[in-house]
């Protein structure tokens, strides 16, 4: 997760979806103020541009004695912070309602089976399993890799643009347009080493093409994904910026939900949710 205070933005980091890559790229772009939250992988931190994990510790009253309290029980203290793969909702309860509305938020999504292939491949290595059948992995416990929490709030679309996997360059290249920001992303390529080449369509029989189908349900149905063409139909790299009428630079309008009668109106920093 990336906030930036100069550039009104906020960055949610999905899975699997080159997130490393962006958020180390975006830290560039960051100022000592802003948020950069810490990788689970810190072998990847030298590949960060510009500034390094900061401002990520909570430092309100009771963020304090959250984290006092499970350090005494010895509990996780990572939710009480600010950390890598946030839910939307927790973001939005931690930045407040004004930076919420205000700043435009981002995120990027990719194909589900498309993703799926990738994080199969990515688990197994990891876990020292590689090797495991596709269709073995998908009864694993750890099997399920939704994003969706992180973008959507109650089941409706949480941020103000989707960037496409498929073309993450070029539709990054339009959000820093819109946002003003005149650097160049120079895109790291982390962790490369889990990665291997092949058409993901060629590991799925009809029965793990349906597990995709059923799992991740609310993506593929707001988005317009499909297994055979890795393109989402409801997505088209476009900002669809509303003019703010007071002064904001982050109010988008909800083209996505709009098509899916999910309409919440074009959101401006003083508007309804």
């Amino acid at each position: 997760m990336i906030v930036s205070h100069r550039h009104r933005f906020i960055f949610l980091k999905s899975k699997k979806t080159a997130g490393t890559s962006v958020e180390l790229a975006l830290s560039a772009v960051c100022d000592p103020g802003d948020i950069i939250t810490p990788l689970a992988q810190p072998e990847d931190e030298p590949l960060r541009r510009g500034l390094s994990p900061q401002n990520w510790q909570r430092r309100t009253l009771a963020a304090n004695a959250q984290r006092k309290l499970a350090e005494v029980l010895d509990h996780c203290t990572k939710r009480i912070d600010y950390y890598e793969h946030i839910k939307a909702s927790r973001a939005r309860k931690y930045l407040g309602e004004r930076v919420w509305k205000s700043y435009f938020k981002f995120t990027v999504e990719r194909n589900p089976w498309d993703r799926q292939v990738s994080y199969w491949q990515f688990k197994t290595r990891k876990l020292g399993c590689f090797g495991m059948p596709f269709a073995a992995f998908l009864e694993t416990e750890y099997a399920n890799l939704s994003s969706a929490d992180i973008y959507m709030i109650d089941d409706k679309l949480a941020v103000d643009h989707v960037v496409r996997y498929e073309h993450l360059v070029s539709d990054l290249e339009v959000v820093l347009a819109h946002l003003g920001v005149k650097t160049k992303l120079d895109l790291p390529r982390a962790k490369g080493s889990y990665r291997k080449l092949g058409d993901y369509r060629a590991q799925y029989d009809e029965a793990t093409r349906d597990w995709v189908a059923r799992t991740y349900r609310r993506e593929i149905d707001l988005f317009g994904y499909s297994f055979e063409d890795p393109e989402p139909t409801r997505l088209d790299g476009k900002v669809l910026a509303a003019r703010c009428p007071h002064g904001r630079n982050a109010c988008t309008a909800r083209q996505i939900q709009r098509a899916l009668n999910h309409t919440i109106g074009d959101v401006c920093c003083r508007g309804a949710e």
